[in-house]
């Protein structure tokens, strides 16, 4: 059929129906979308392919627009997802990369602006819930947002039992723990989280400054 409209990124699209038909992009099978949308001022309607649409976003109030999605299935690796950046609907960077684990397909995608690192970076997180006796943990991977590059910065899988946290220009590794020696008690058993490690943020990467 005719193209009605190339869109550029950061576009916002209403989705009226998800059709049957699917479209092989990067080896992934998406279906096509029934979309409106605002062109020119003016409502069109058109169809979309699911691969050219974002999972989840967040607009800063800064107008950075972040867009997070699948990117592309690898037979050997698995799935690769890719995280871009654009700003007045231009793109300004973009990773991909590649989960500690993908579990129950329930992700979460978080971004905001922190000041206890350094003013003007933005802490992108992204997350798989795995279902566990416990309850669920997470897998997580943190990037920083940073003069216009996005870099990444740590990952955790179920087993690691760690958090990055942010105080007075440092960036902070704990490890969970309990206070019960007994693994097999849940109940009345208290999780706290312990500082391991200490780290500067400089030229693009973590610097570990002290060693508890």
């Amino acid at each position: 059929s005719n193209i009605v409209s190339n869109l550029p990124i950061g576009t916002r699209l209403r989705i009226l129906e998800r059709l049957s038909n699917e479209y092989i992009y990067n080896n992934i099978s998406f279906p096509w979308y029934k979309v409106s949308f605002l062109f020119d001022n003016e409502e069109k309607t058109g169809y979309v392919s699911g691969g050219f649409i974002a999972q989840d976003y967040h607009i800063s109030s800064e107008n950075y627009i972040f867009l997070y999605g699948l990117y592309k299935f690898y037979s050997d690796d698995g799935i690769k997802f890719q995280i871009r950046v654009a700003e007045n609907n231009k793109e300004i960077d973009k990773i991909e990369y590649f989960p500690v684990e993908i579990a129950d397909d329930d992700y979460g995608f978080d971004v905001y602006l922190n000041t206890a690192i350094n003013n003007g970076i933005h802490i992108i997180v992204t997350t798989f819930l795995r279902a566990t006796c416990g309850g669920g943990q997470h897998n997580q991977t943190t990037f920083f947002f940073e003069n216009n590059k996005i870099y990444e910065v740590r990952s955790f899988s179920n087993s690691d039992s760690k958090s990055l946290g942010y105080s007075n220009g440092k960036v902070q590794l704990y490890e969970w723990k309990w206070r019960s020696d007994d693994i097999d008690e849940f109940e009345g058993r208290e999780e706290y989280k312990e500082l391991v490690e200490e780290y500067i943020w400089s030229e693009g990467e973590l610097k570990t400054i002290a060693q508890i």
